[in-house]
């Protein structure tokens, strides 16, 4: 059974389903955007984003065999690079039907940490995504023939897909409650495109943490791991919607 492909599944599912809640109550601010339409392009988007980002990471490799460069069913997903592409593709969407992109990204950002919350129990099917050897109670059984290169001799392991799990289903509760809060703060407006900051600063720096753990082979830029560089970049754009924003908060 392939129970990686049943959590992206349900992570799948559950997005829709938060996300079309918020669509219901915004229904007059986002006029002209249908929730079907924007599955499909952030599915798109987030899929070309992923393996992007994937390729990109492993030039190399792919420069030598570019005809796997498309292979996504062989594997090689990177989430920054969904939500990237997912963020342009989205972006695009907003300029043809002249619609608020903050607005739609503010309902779209709960369901979406609850997402990445249930998707990240597929690293761990899976065996992958995990961190640096550890005795702490606290860690996962690694198999031999998925233990990375140089860490063959240790059997235990940091989960740092459950660390991420978590940090991403708190980050949710807090997105849901203050989404709540704001619909139903007695005909106050709404302020714009502050989830979605607060989505990027909350989970980037988790992530960025998270990566302090990881051992997986990404690229090395200036001591940091390229997701860490990433995760900079989104918290300073997060920081500035947030400055946009402050007379609004």
């Amino acid at each position: 059974m392939n129970w990686y492909g049943i959590f992206v599944a349900i992570a799948f599912l559950l997005a829709y389903v938060v996300t079309l809640f918020f669509f219901r109550k915004e229904r007059v601010n986002l006029m002209g955007a249908d929730i079907s339409t924007v599955t499909l392009v952030l599915f798109l988007g987030g899929i070309i984003g992923a393996r992007t980002l994937f390729v990109l990471y492993h030039l190399p490799y792919f420069i030598e065999y570019p005809f796997e460069m498309p292979a996504i069913w062989h594997g090689g997903w990177v989430w920054h690079g969904a939500l990237l592409g997912g963020g342009i593709a989205l972006y695009v969407y907003t300029r043809v039907k002249r619609i608020s992109f903050l607005r739609l990204a503010d309902s779209i950002v709960p369901g979406l940490a609850l997402a990445q919350s249930v998707g990240r129990w597929g690293n761990y099917v899976n065996q992958e995504a995990y961190g640096l050897p550890t005795d702490l109670p606290l860690r996962v059984p690694i198999d031999p023939m998925n233990r990375i290169e140089g860490y063959e001799q240790y059997t235990y392991f940091h989960p740092t897909f459950l660390y991420e799990s978590l940090w991403d289903f708190g980050l949710f509760l807090l997105l849901f409650m203050l989404a709540l809060r704001w619909m139903h703060s007695d005909g106050k407006q709404q302020p714009v495109g502050i989830l979605f900051a607060l989505y990027l600063i909350i989970y980037s720096v988790g992530r960025f943490a998270i990566e302090l753990l990881r051992i997986d082979t990404v690229p090395i830029i200036a001591g940091l791991r390229a997701p860490q560089w990433i995760s900079l970049i989104l918290i300073a754009v997060g920081l500035f919607l947030l400055q946009k924003q402050r007379k609004v908060i």
